[in-house]
């Protein structure tokens, strides 16, 4: 996935480990916005699987 990619990229360029964790949203479809209502949960715009 693109997203592990991106950051394995940059915990090689910034010579630190760095982590991603993807969490599954129900009820949402590609192109919409998640809505957390969480100070330690960023919201984002889903993207399609391959």
């Amino acid at each position: 996935m693109r997203i592990f990619g991106d950051v394995a990229s940059l915990a090689y360029k910034w010579k630190k480990p760095l982590a991603a964790r993807l969490q599954p949203v129900t009820g949402k479809k590609a192109g919409e916005k998640t809505a957390f209502n969480d100070p330690y949960l960023e919201n984002a715009v889903l993207q399609p699987l391959p």
